[in-house]
């Protein structure tokens, strides 16, 4: 773990808190609003725009496996929208990423490893996670960008600030819809990823229907969850070649980022 100034690993390095308001928000607000069709549209959209274009394809395929090159200002604007999904400061999920899981997948050495439980990697790594597993040094680069490390020190604040607004100007309606939900599907489907498509299991092979491409390599597809996340659920194809901008390999996969990284990649 190197030291820099700009990048304090140990100070807001996982969303603890805001997850806690998420998996008690929900169910308190959703039980004395209702659920709505609406309502439910909404947080398809902010899902998408979090968890989508924020998380999977510009923190993901962008920042961690450089899978593509983008102007400077979408990179930014698609690092912001990232933190309204909740999984914490974008340059701590490249460290996580890219300095811990793909070098030591489904090993001790990876910081969510199902090896060490299925709750653990779904959930409670966030609390329990041991910073020591994380090379930080694969973000050093990032420290060149002021706005990436702005982001990396205040993304619970910005966070929180977006939720805040969210409640005084829409009420709880859109606290629920625009914000909790779209960040609570976002961090339960990276636990599916973290958990169960690294792992064995007959329910879970059966719930996700997964299958691999290439034996010799970790992680399991799942058609059903690629479509939900960019191409994430396409797991084993993407740890067969993690660079790979585009994870579906047969015929019958798709990788939902086809439609969108052609319009803001660099040309």
């Amino acid at each position: 773990m190197f030291k820099n100034r700009k990048f304090d690993p140990n100070r807001l390095i996982y969303p603890r808190v805001p997850l806690v308001f998420i998996f008690l928000g929900i169910p308190l607000i959703t039980y004395f609003i209702g659920v709505s069709l609406k309502g439910i549209l909404i947080s398809a959209l902010c899902f998408f725009l979090f968890d989508g274009l924020g998380v999977q394809i510009g923190v993901h395929k962008h920042l961690c496996h450089r899978s593509f090159q983008t102007h400077k200002f979408i990179r930014r604007f698609l690092a912001f929208l990232s933190i309204l999904s909740s999984q914490g400061s974008p340059m701590v999920w490249v460290a996580v990423h890219t300095g811990s899981h793909h070098p030591h997948a489904d090993t001790d050495m990876d910081i969510h490893a199902p090896n060490k439980g299925l709750w653990f990697a779904f959930l409670a790594w966030y609390w329990r996670a041991d910073l020591r597993l994380i090379n930080f040094q694969v973000c050093r680069e990032y420290l060149k960008d002021k706005v990436l490390v702005f982001l990396h020190r205040h993304h619970t604040v910005i966070l929180f600030s977006y939720w805040i607004c969210l409640a005084v100007f829409g009420g709880p309606f859109w606290l629920a819809y625009a914000g909790l939900l779209p960040a609570g599907v976002s961090v339960i489907l990276a636990g599916v990823v973290n958990a169960f498509l690294h792992s064995k299991g007959r329910v879970s092979e059966m719930t996700f229907q997964k299958y691999q491409n290439y034996s010799t390599d970790v992680g399991y597809n799942s058609f059903w969850v690629g479509l939900l996340t960019m191409g994430l659920g396409l797991h084993n194809n993407h740890h067969h070649d993690p660079a790979r901008c585009y994870y579906d390999v047969k015929w019958y996969e798709f990788d939902p980022s086809r439609l969108v990284i052609p319009f803001i990649r660099k040309r």
